[in-house]
């Protein structure tokens, strides 16, 4: 017995299931179980074929007595309950075939990131249907099966539970008991670890072959609650590491100075493991639909993340000059953090649907969301980002956008273009002073190589300027 003054029947001792199993020994009597330890060899096996003692640590008396939640475990309380865990499932494991996985549901032996322990669980059973009509609605796997297997399978309340959390930054998402462990490592891992470390399983922490064998069978993802992560889960993932106050929003503060002092804040670091990430997984593009213009996950240089969403006139400005990226900005556009796009793998195609990339188009792009951003925040929505730039910022994007060697720009782009008031023009009342103006929807420019003073009193602002044959071939390009 754990008192060795004490004296107990043999009908309720406990007897280890096999004499040199040091580790389980140790467990049990932390667990204060009425264990008997014995010296002579040979004895275990004489009381229990007289049936003097009846019990023992089999694998079936362990699962029994972890799986009782009314009661501590204070063996799994110690510094080394990882490795008790372990040692634990492994035992539990050896009467088991894959088939009965599912005896093990109640047992707290699943090695979780932040080093603590869950809970195997059997989850509810959803309908194949009821989860193809919520992912239909635009939500992810993972979240879909969660809202079934928490309202019942009742799909109507799933999507309004579904739409609550998607839209409300004050609803915490904690992992509860119908809610699976994610199965990882790598670049997964990496994102999880710091800010959800408590939801996933580690793989590069499971060292023991049978432990890394069981873990990653299919008989466990389907009977308990650890599932592998795989690239469809990418908006699941995302959901669980961004922080609740940046949900339901299209932008946020973020200051990457702050980080030090609030472990709550995302640094520039995380972003990078985030975007690469997200490259990672969404190669087919639809994974990325699912994340795109629902979370602040777009860090800038500006102190502001974004959504994922052509309205945040985010640019990729990696190959802009300073003062291109600075026109850009004076404007309302965004640039994006350096650096955070991985540079090792390939980004995929889809996502500069929702960003913008250094080039003509994505200029363009980039300052037309601005301009109609700005128009919806202001109050009478009729002035433009353009009245309170200096002429110097209108003479630096004409220089750029006019230079073929900065991309190609497309028919979509070339009508915004038109609306920008970057074109020279001579009207200008005897004053030598340069004006620009955007071009005329309706009608014809004329343009004009040079103009003396006195011909300008007769000139009106259709009336382009230019200096080079290569404007001139833009200018015509442009407007027609």
């Amino acid at each position: 017995d754990e008192s060795l003054s004490a004296w107990i029947k043999p009908t309720s001792a406990l007897l280890l299931d096999r004499d040199d199993d040091d580790v389980l020994a140790a467990i049990l009597q932390l667990e204060k179980l009425r264990l008997v330890l014995l010296q002579r060899p040979g004895l275990r096996q004489v009381l229990l074929k007289h049936a003097t003692c009846t019990h023992t640590s089999s694998p079936a008396f362990v699962r029994s007595h972890f799986r009782n939640e009314s009661r501590e475990h204070m063996a799994l309380l110690e510094d080394n309950k990882l490795e008790y865990a372990e040692h634990l499932l492994k035992h539990c494991l050896t009467d088991l075939v894959a088939a009965r996985y599912g005896e093990l549901k109640g047992c707290p032996f699943i090695p979780l990131a932040d080093q603590n322990l869950g809970a195997f669980r059997a989850l509810p059973v959803v309908d194949p249907a009821a989860l193809e009509r919520l992912q239909a609605m635009g939500f992810s796997k993972l979240a879909c099966l969660h809202s079934l297997r928490v309202n019942g399978g009742n799909v109507d309340v799933s999507f309004e539970w579904l739409l609550e959390r998607r839209f409300n930054s004050d609803v915490q998402q904690s992992h509860d008991q119908v809610e699976p462990y994610l199965l990882c490592g790598g670049d997964g891992a990496d994102l999880l670890r710091t800010f959800a470390a408590h939801t996933f399983v580690d793989t590069a922490t499971l060292t023991d072959p049978i432990v890394r064998k069981f873990f990653s069978s299919e008989e466990v993802a389907t009977l308990l609650n650890v599932v592998p992560l795989v690239s469809d889960m990418l908006a699941d993932v995302v959901s669980r590491v961004i922080p609740a106050d940046w949900k339901g929003s299209d932008s946020a503060p973020w200051n990457p100075s702050s980080c030090d002092s609030d472990a709550s804040i995302p640094s520039q670091e995380w972003f990078k493991r985030l975007w690469r990430y997200i490259c990672s997984s969404s190669g087919g593009g639809d994974s990325l639909g699912l994340i795109a213009e629902q979370f602040c996950i777009v860090p800038t240089q500006e102190g502001v993340v974004c959504s994922l969403s052509p309205g945040s006139s985010v640019m990729d400005a990696s190959k802009l000059s300073h003062q291109v990226k600075e026109a850009v900005v004076s404007l309302g556009g965004r640039t994006f953090c350096e650096g955070v796009l991985p540079t090792d793998i390939v980004v995929p195609k889809t996502i500069w649907s929702y960003l913008f990339p250094s080039t003509r188009d994505g200029v363009i792009k980039a300052i037309e969301t601005a301009m109609r951003r700005h128009v919806s925040t202001t109050k009478d929505g009729s002035s433009s980002p353009f009245e309170s730039v200096a002429v110097e910022v209108k003479a630096c994007l004409y220089d750029y956008l006019r230079n073929d060697a900065n991309g190609v720009i497309s028919n979509a782009a070339r009508e915004t273009l038109r609306t920008f008031p970057i074109f020279r023009v001579y009207y200008d009342d005897y004053n030598t002073k340069t004006k620009y103006v955007a071009l005329m929807q309706t009608g014809s420019h004329f343009v004009l190589e040079g103009a003396t003073a006195p011909d300008r009193t007769l000139m009106t602002s259709e009336f382009l300027h230019y200096e080079t044959e290569t404007e001139l071939i833009f200018l015509m390009s442009i407007a027609g």
